[in-house]
């Protein structure tokens, strides 16, 4: 623990704190990988109707026409453009990358516009002929071990309270030691 003799060693103390601590924020700056594009398949000519037709299929966003263009304009930039005008089309070139939706497996567009079901998980068992299915509270009620209705004047509408095996069952859930 620190002990401070006087007010302006606190003082110049806490200031310098507050720099270091104002310091690692300002120079700490995250470091995001930049997303990696398939470009070979993308900017392959023969590749368009696909792609095109993926784009229909899944989100409708992104314009593969333009992807090209914009990559044919970046290549055919001569050597000495400058280079903020390259930064820009590489930004727009990748802007437009973003857009196009991934690949979408060749099974998938077997089923159309239907979805189809895979596989069910926790199916409800199947119950017999003539089985009745009950909620907690009602099961509780026919049993007499749970009570929320007619409890008296002093309790509110949210309350309720166990009898029976119920309330012993709750009773480790409520004290830190079972008995």
């Amino acid at each position: 623990m620190l002990v401070f003799k006087s007010l302006s060693v606190l003082k110049s103390f806490h200031l310098e704190q507050k720099l270091v601590t104002y310091a690692r924020f300002v120079h700490h700056k995250f470091h995001l990988v930049k997303p990696s594009y398939d470009t070979d398949y993308l900017l392959n000519p023969a590749n368009i109707p696909e792609i095109q037709h993926n784009i229909e299929h899944r989100k409708g966003v992104g314009n593969i026409q333009l992807v090209h263009e914009l990559n044919s304009k970046l290549r055919s930039l001569p050597a000495n453009a400058g280079e903020a005008e390259r930064s820009q089309l590489n930004d727009q070139l990748q802007a437009e990358l973003r857009k196009i939706p991934n690949r979408t497996h060749p099974g998938v567009l077997q089923h159309g516009a239907d979805p189809k079901v895979v596989r069910y998980y926790n199916e409800k068992p199947s119950l017999g002929e003539g089985a009745k299915v009950f909620e907690f509270s009602e099961m509780t009620k026919k049993m007499n071990i749970f009570r929320m209705e007619k409890l008296g004047n002093f309790t509110g509408h949210k309350s309720y309270y166990l009898t029976g095996e119920l309330a012993e069952l709750s009773l480790p859930r409520r004290s830190p030691r079972c008995r």
